[in-house]
């Protein structure tokens, strides 16, 4: 008869709800700004995975002089250019120039249309970093004759860091691609860069052999992920910490109580109820909070796929690490 009428009773773990809204606050306060720092970190990298994964050619290629499409004039000398004409400082930028007579692929995510010799493409990062859009100006001293010569802006491409990744290549802030000046084709030691899925063995045949500096897009992608990894890891590790952190805490507010009830008799399958939907209600929200905060915030800088994707996995690791914590708790306070 007792165990009927304390069945009938809503259990109260008496929890404090002002202590509980500061511990969902401050953990998603804490979690939201690890993962933005960490994303900030790594932010031009994040970029290039992304262009990477959208782009659809096998490898890049340096080849002697070919028309085919996809191929652009990488130039040794450099080429700098400036917000204004007279900055003291340059766009940190990978710059390349559109040949005469090839044609341009959704192969390559960040393609171009074809582009006027006075007309450039610039990539998204570095129109907001400088500033500028569609119809914006920038210049260049052109290393033939030396004079500023001015370039207007024809395209915003999409967020990318760099044409390629090169052998103890640092990334750019973006690129800018060139319309096509004879000037420096016909008077600056080039190099001509192919991006392409033709078998290999068939381009050597074609360019008799003339090949150097291959690079597979596959292995871009590797070195790529290779270089987060660490930060992932590091961002995995605090999130599971801080989610560890924040059961402790919730567990020191009821476990009182929760013996307490123990000890009375409450019927175990409810307690565990309520003991599940308190702490797992807390960690969701908070979870759910810190998402939220992180989605909103990189939004307003522009959110690829790349980086959703990166938060997903985050929010799945502190949901996991919540739902082992919650078990371990449940064990733990039984068996004392």
């Amino acid at each position: 008869m007792g165990d009927l009428v304390l069945n009938k009773i809503k259990i109260n773990l008496h929890i404090s709800r002002k202590r509980t809204l500061f511990l969902i606050a401050f953990f998603s306060l804490v979690s939201s700004a690890l993962s933005l720092i960490v994303i900030i970190s790594i932010k031009s990298n994040l970029m290039q995975l992304e262009s990477l994964l959208k782009s659809n050619y096998l490898y890049s290629v340096t080849v002697d002089e070919v028309t085919k499409p996809n191929t652009y004039l990488k130039y040794d000398a450099g080429i700098g250019f400036k917000n204004t004409s007279d900055a003291k400082t340059g766009i940190n930028a990978d710059v390349i120039m559109q040949t005469l007579e090839s044609e341009y692929t959704e192969d390559i995510y960040w393609n171009a249309d074809k582009l006027k010799e006075n007309e450039i493409a610039i990539s998204e990062g570095l129109a907001k970093e400088y500033g500028l859009k569609v119809g914006s100006q920038i210049y260049s001293k052109h290393i033939v004759d030396g004079t500023i010569h001015e370039y207007v802006i024809n395209k915003i491409l999409p967020d990318v860091t760099s044409v390629r990744i090169e052998k103890n290549q640092d990334l750019s802030e973006g690129i800018i691609i060139m319309g096509f000046d004879s000037n420096y084709a016909d008077n600056v030691i080039h190099n001509t860069l192919l991006f392409t899925n033709e078998d290999i063995k068939v381009l050597s045949n074609e360019t008799h052999g003339d090949l150097s500096n291959i690079i597979y897009r596959e292995d871009e992608i590797k070195k790529v992920c290779i270089e987060i990894l660490p930060y992932y890891v590091f961002i995995v590790v605090l999130s599971v910490t801080i989610v560890i952190c924040l059961i402790t805490v919730l567990r020191k507010n009821i476990v009182y109580n929760f013996k307490r009830l123990i000890m009375f008799g409450f019927n175990q399958k409810r307690l565990n109820r309520a003991l599940f939907s308190f702490i797992g209600g807390v960690g969701i929200i908070s979870i759910g909070i810190s998402f939220l905060n992180s989605l909103i915030i990189t939004e307003t800088d522009g959110l690829n796929r790349v980086e959703m994707s990166f938060l997903i996995t985050i929010v799945m690791v502190e949901c996991f690490a919540l739902l082992i914590g919650e078990l371990f708790i449940k064990r733990n306070l039984w068996r004392q």
